[in-house]
């Protein structure tokens, strides 16, 4: 994080001459926002519009977007109630982002930091457990990704050393041999129906057993390595539980990496469709 300012009330200067100082700053890559309202919306959606066409990615979390809660931010602030679907609408007209929590904020960066542009929503995936196959189909699907079929070619390359009792080869791919999930891997990240992937992985193995780390870790990289494609890992935390402490180390040890890696899957589903929006979006604007 090159920058962290808190206007408070912005009586000296307001949200647009902030976007204006972060747009030309050079250690400034994604400029993230949280707002509750505006003073001078024209002047910032000018200030907005000329910081995403300086390639500036900019995320933009905004409350009082319901009439309840606009009473709250009025009481606050004193700003007045914009309909979230304008809000929105202005935002993504402006090449911004909109987002709605936090942990969306910090994922969404995360996955613009490291993932490669993508423009597809046709999403290749990896579960844990058959049980949690079905969750992540449910999870990205509702998200906005098409959870297809996978090409004959790779369902015949799976058929040649998958052949677990109980074990199928539909998408998700669920529940293989661990000495399986580097060929699952490039099998997923070549396909020609899969536009991304994400892979789950068991945190509590990763915070255990660091030679596991470092082999999972060889295994996200060489499929960076090998396709275009984005490649994410999304850490289960199942029994026994990680302590923050854990949680923070495998997510800085993938960070460092530079591997996208989220605690959930529908943070990750969340802040992979945010990329491949933007990135869908950013070709017409």
């Amino acid at each position: 994080m090159s920058k962290c300012i808190s206007m408070g009330n912005g009586i000296v200067l307001d949200v647009p001459d902030y976007i204006d100082y972060l747009a030309q700053d050079a250690d400034t890559r994604v400029i993230g926002m949280y707002l509750e309202g505006l003073r001078d919306p024209r002047r910032f959606f000018r200030s907005l519009r000329e910081a995403t066409s300086k390639k500036k990615q900019v995320l933009v979390w905004k409350v009082g977007q319901t009439e309840d809660s606009a009473r709250a931010t009025e009481a606050h602030t004193g700003t007045s109630f914009l309909s979230e679907t304008l809000w929105n609408t202005l935002l993504i007209r402006c090449g911004a982002i909109p987002i709605e929590s936090q942990e969306e904020m910090i994922d969404t960066v995360k996955a613009l930091t490291h993932m490669p542009p993508a423009t597809g929503y046709k999403v290749g995936l990896y579960a844990g457990t058959g049980g949690h196959s079905t969750d992540m189909a449910n999870v990205f699907s509702k998200s906005g990704f098409k959870v297809l079929p996978l090409t004959e070619r790779s369902y015949a390359e799976l058929r040649s050393f998958y052949n677990m009792i109980g074990g199928n080869y539909v998408n998700p791919i669920p529940q293989a041999p661990p000495e399986h999930l580097e060929r699952i891997v490039k099998i997923l990240s070549q396909d020609e129906n899969v536009d991304l992937v994400a892979i789950e992985v068991p945190g509590s193995r990763l915070a255990s057993d660091a030679k596991l780390f470092d082999d999972r870790i060889r295994i996200f990289k060489e499929a960076q390595a090998a396709s275009p494609k984005p490649v994410a890992a999304i850490v289960y935390n199942a029994y026994p539980r990680l302590t923050p402490t854990q949680e923070e180390a495998i997510d800085q040890r993938f960070a460092q990496e530079g591997i996208p890696a989220f605690s959930s899957f529908l943070r990750g589903a969340r802040a992979m469709r945010n990329v491949v929006d933007y990135y869908t979006l950013e070709g017409y604007l």
